[in-house]
């Protein structure tokens, strides 16, 4: 009995002492096995999609997380070398890391539930506006109508301004101006547009995706971590699109004067990179409802992963959880 007691006791102690993340629990209960596609809602990325080819994102909800699922033989999937290592404590109430060169996932902490995901919404809204209009060679006048006094404007009035700085001020400066513009450059109403972006999400497989509105403003624009990182994936093969996620700054030059927009990606800048990897390329999210929001894009020795944590406590939160999470990763596998 006393012996009970002392165990209890120090399980206790430990546990205030030595905070452990949830995804340690999941871990110990076993949901975080290969492959991710039968785990707690997190699914992977296999080789035929990583080389262009349609896939199926459905996530086994039933499966049973006891028995052994074979694993493609064509599909090398990284070795985890440290077991004891069961990640970084972090804020972030939802999180995911995904290695990109076998497509499976890493770390999940409630991967497979839908959050509210601020301006990450935006890279959906890219994602419809280049499958509708590939040529990039309209532009769009603003006027005091269109602007939106929630967050950054880059855009001014009466100019007009060409399609790539609009998807700049988008994607770079996560402006919503410049994000609901995309919708008059397609000539769609922002009911429209919406209705695209959901139409796109279904095809892609975001299941745990829905869309209110273009900008990510309203509480109601969901998706789970998982599909934060697919939607972001998509975004990343766009060859329109992915110089946007890599720029830390960016001139718009279809203006009168020209005009620098600074990124929201606050890796780019401080001593976030001081770090034996790199960022390739990310984009922020946060409202109140959502808390901060981050998708992320890191590389070491060729080694490429997708980092999303969503629902930080704060600004800096969502940028250390992400570093994290991918010293983590770097520290705790190695690749083939």
């Amino acid at each position: 009995m006393l012996q009970i007691l002392i165990q209890s006791f120090l399980s206790i102690l430990s546990l205030e002492l030595l905070p452990i993340d949830p995804a340690y629990y999941e871990y110990k209960a076993g949901l975080r096995n290969f492959p991710p596609a039968a785990i707690s809602g997190v699914h992977h990325f296999p080789k035929s999609v990583l080389a262009g080819n349609q896939m199926d994102l459905q996530v086994d909800q039933t499966a049973d997380r006891s028995s052994a699922t074979t694993i493609p033989a064509e599909i090398i999937i990284p070795t985890k070398v440290k077991d004891a290592n069961f990640g970084p404590f972090i804020s972030s109430k939802h999180a995911v890391i995904f290695d990109l060169s076998s497509g499976y996932a890493l770390y999940a902490k409630d991967g497979g539930t839908p959050a509210p995901i601020g301006s990450i919404t935006k890279l959906v809204a890219g994602l419809v506006f280049v499958r509708l209009n590939p040529e990039l060679t309209g532009t769009v006048m603003i006027k005091e109508v269109d602007q939106d006094y929630n967050g950054k404007n880059y855009l001014p009035l009466y100019q007009n301004i060409s399609s790539k700085d609009v998807l700049a001020a988008s994607l770079v400066g996560s402006d919503n101006t410049a994000t609901n513009a995309l919708a008059k450059l397609v000539g769609l109403t922002e009911t429209e547009y919406v209705e695209r972006m959901n139409n796109l999400a279904s095809e892609l497989g975001l299941n745990d995706s829905h869309f209110t509105d273009l900008t990510g403003l309203s509480a109601d624009n969901k998706a789970s971590a998982r599909d934060v990182a697919w939607a972001y994936y998509q975004v990343s093969r766009e060859p329109i699109l992915r110089p946007y996620l890599a720029a830390n700054q960016w001139t718009l030059t279809s203006t009168r004067s020209p005009i620098t927009v600074n990124s929201t990606n606050e890796i780019y800048r401080h001593n976030y990179q001081l770090r034996d990897f790199a960022i390739e390329g990310g984009k922020t999210g946060y409202i109140p409802a959502a808390g901060y929001c981050f998708v992320s894009q890191f590389v070491k020795d060729d080694h490429e992963i997708l980092v999303v944590v969503l629902g930080a406590d704060s600004k800096p939160s969502r940028f250390e959880d992400s570093l994290l999470l991918a010293d983590w990763a770097y520290d705790s596998f190695i690749w083939p």
